[in-house]
This record gives C-alpha cells, sequence and structure tokens, in this order.
C-alpha cells in the first residue's frame, strides 16, 4: 500500500483514488440539477426534461445570466456538499496529513469549466498561484480539490508542479482574485495536469504552484475548499489570523415582502 504521507511531503499533492461513495457525489448532483430545474421550471423556459446538469447550465444561462450565476453560488452551500467535504474518509487522509485540529474558514468554491459558458470578464480559471496567501493561517494548509466530471488532460484539469511546495511562499503580484506568482520561479513545461475521476479527491499543499488549464473543450465541474490546523504551532502564536470578513447587507432586498399570508402558508401548508 502506498505511503500517502510520504508521496504527499515529496509532491506536494496526493491524489486518493475512489474514496467517496457514489451515492454522496449522487446526491449532490442530484441537488445541482433540482436548483437549476427549480429557475427554468420559474421563468417557464423550453429544455429538454432529461438535461444533465451540463445541460441545465447552458439553459439557464442562456435565459437568465444573473439567475445563472446566483444559481451556480447557492451550488455551493448545498447540505450534501458539505457531507462530502466532512466525509470520514476525507477525515482520515487528513489525520494522515498530520492536520490535527481541521477547521473551516472559507467556504466551499465551485469551479465551472466549459466554453459554452464562459462570462465576459468573469472567472474561467486562474493563473498560476498558490493557495497560502489567500488565508495565511497555519503552515500546514490543505486544499482539497473534488471533480464531478471525469477530467483528463483535454478538458481544463487543474494543472501543478510537483515539488514545488518546498519553495515556500514566492513572490508576485495580487490580482483581484488571486495571488499571482512572479514567472522567474517556474517553467510553463514543468506543469503536469491530474487526470481524475468522480469519487478521486486531490490534496494538496497550499504552498503548491498549481493553475486551472483554461484552454479545452466539454465541461468540468469541480468543487474545493480549505482545511486549516487550529494545533499548527505558528497558527497558534499569530493569534489565529483570518484574512476573510463576513459582510451582511442589511438593506431590504425586496420591498413589501413578505406578506402574512406567504409567511402564514408555510406553517399551514398541508
Amino acid at each position: 500500500m502506498e505511503n500517502i504521507k510520504e508521496i504527499y511531503n515529496k509532491e506536494g499533492f496526493y491524489i486518493a483514488k475512489s474514496v467517496l461513495p457514489k451515492d454522496c457525489t449522487d446526491e449532490y448532483i442530484s441537488d445541482f440539477k433540482k436548483i437549476f430545474t427549480q429557475q427554468l421550471n420559474l421563468t417557464k423556459s423550453d429544455y429538454p426534461k432529461n438535461s444533465d446538469a451540463f445541460g441545465l447550465m447552458q439553459s439557464l444561462f442562456r435565459q437568465d445570466l444573473k439567475r445563472y450565476l446566483a444559481t451556480l453560488t447557492l451550488s455551493s452551500k448545498l447540505f450534501s456538499l458539505y457531507k462530502i467535504i466532512s466525509h470520514e474518509n476525507i477525515v482520515k487522509i487528513l489525520e494522515t496529513l498530520n492536520i490535527e485540529m481541521p477547521i473551516w474558514q472559507t467556504k466551499p468554491v465551485i469551479h465551472c469549466m466549459a466554453n459554452e459558458l464562459k462570462i465576459p470578464g468573469g472567472y474561467h480559471g486562474v493563473g498560476v498561484h498558490q493557495d497560502w496567501p489567500t488565508l495565511q493561517s497555519s503552515l500546514n494548509n490543505i486544499t482539497i480539490w473534488i471533480p464531478f466530471t471525469k477530467v483528463t488532460k483535454d478538458n481544463f484539469p487543474l494543472e501543478i508542479i510537483p515539488g514545488s511546495h518546498l519553495k515556500g511562499l514566492l513572490e508576485g503580484i495580487q490580482t483581484e482574485h488571486y495571488f499571482e506568482i512572479n514567472p522567474k520561479y517556474y517553467k510553463i513545461e514543468d506543469f503536469i495536469p491530474l487526470e481524475c475521476d468522480v469519487g478521486d479527491v486531490v490534496f494538496m499543499s497550499n504552498f503548491a504552484i498549481h493553475r486551472s488549464q483554461t484552454e479545452g473543450k466539454d465541461f468540468r465541474l469541480s468543487v474545493s475548499t480549505r482545511y486549516e490546523d487550529a494545533s499548527e504551532e505558528t497558527f497558534i502564536k499569530r493569534n489565529y489570523p483570518y484574512t476573510e470578513h463576513r459582510v451582511v447587507k442589511r438593506d431590504v432586498l425586496f420591498p413589501d415582502f413578505p406578506k402574512l399570508e406567504e409567511v402564514q402558508k408555510i406553517f399551514f401548508n398541508k
């Protein structure tokens, strides 16, 4: 049996094959399709009733971009997704990789890549970066990346430079969405694509140099989230730094809502 910790420490990442049960990923995709279907039904869109997730996304994307973006955002908050990222098989590997007291300070992020779903000026992968500058918390932070579609070198794979985590924190430029590493620290030919199946989970050091491949075909849907360690020595000494801050919008979003009968309908509807 391969030594997970040895591989991870050497390469800066580890692909755990088939660690997520099919019923877990199926449940999430079912919920994912349901929230898109709800919005399509609301807009009275004409779409094939047997559409897969990609088909539903394309239909809503064409019909109402605002609703599409809101639904994609909601997909990262589904309970079925949190059941996945807290699955015992993932937790066991985190323990093997010395995450003693795992915490979440950030929400999961859904990554959708497809030429048909490109949003002008919006997300379509990110350039060469490390994850640690975004959090600046424990030094042993781990990002997990979970595909919900089969990922090959041709459909927008996650790409990484093996062993690059051992270079530590590198210089770069802060862009709007990420900290882009100075090109003097890497060679493009050193990147390798991570080919994965549904059920696989990628564990990656937050110091690993990586990027999303922005050229490809077909469709790739994945999620990433980060596990920090509340027991890591420098994190304790630095008083648990936290770079993200919650902002609550206090404005009334929908004037005259909800009406009394709408509230009562929730409790009296049988």
